[in-house]
């Protein structure tokens, strides 16, 4: 399945999405803002492997009104180093458009922050593998995942709980794994990378997440509006 770079939705580029979806079959576009992690090729390719247009975005240059414009199926942020300043021209306001949205280590800690969570950096700068062990019901986003489940996670960042938040996963290092808040989906660990089995918690989120949150986009919308 082909990606490319999706900087503004121009007539063009448009265009070229259209004809992409067309000549692979597929109606699903999920949009990756690779920031700069050692794994967005991983990232990448976790996606594209579940059959599904994937895009990726400049995150200096794609801006809300483009997002809306393409109206992605989804929306994935993946992880970063700490020093990576693309963060500061990321436009947030994409955040609140009530796509879903699966943030990855720091991806996740971007729209926490956005919306007054508190995000802290951990002394721990590793990654380790851990086994996480699911919270509540078989939440959609790991439906079919045993637990615990064996992942690879992210120790550099920690999210404090929060009455708001919905936790989906835990570890015994680290805390919070996992957890979710209206349409925006977080996570420590990296699905994508090969050392774990993460294939099923992506093919999850775009073909059972996006999806349903899809149908209750503008209920969505208008809540995190209201609670942000």
């Amino acid at each position: 399945m082909p990606s490319f770079v999706f900087s503004s939705a121009t007539p063009e580029t448009l265009k070229r999405v259209s004809t992409l979806q067309q000549g692979c079959s597929v109606k699903k576009t999920i949009l990756v803002y690779a920031m700069g992690s050692s794994f967005d090729n991983e990232l990448v390719k976790s996606v594209t492997d579940t059959g599904v247009l994937c895009l990726l975005a400049d995150p200096t240059k794609t801006r809300v009104t483009d997002v809306e414009a393409l109206e992605p199926t989804g929306i994935v942020i993946s992880d970063y180093p700490n020093n990576n300043t693309d963060q500061y021209r990321f436009d947030k306001k994409m955040l609140g458009c009530g796509i879903p949205v699966l943030g990855i280590g720091q991806g996740w800690g971007l729209w926490a922050r956005h919306f007054g969570f508190k995000v802290a950096e951990s002394t721990e700068k590793h990654y380790s593998v851990e086994q996480m062990t699911l919270h509540g019901d078989c939440h959609d986003l790991f439906h079919g995942c045993g637990t615990p489940l064996l992942v690879f996670q992210n120790n550099g960042i920690r999210i404090t709980n929060d009455r708001r938040l919905k936790v989906l996963g835990s570890t015994h290092f680290g805390g919070i794994a996992a957890a979710s808040w209206y349409h925006l989906y977080g996570m420590k660990i990296h699905p994508e990378v090969p050392l774990v089995d993460g294939t099923q918690i992506m093919r999850n989120f775009i073909l059972k997440v996006c999806d349903e949150k899809n149908h209750r986009r503008s209920l969505v919308k208008n809540k995190i509006s209201a609670a942000a």
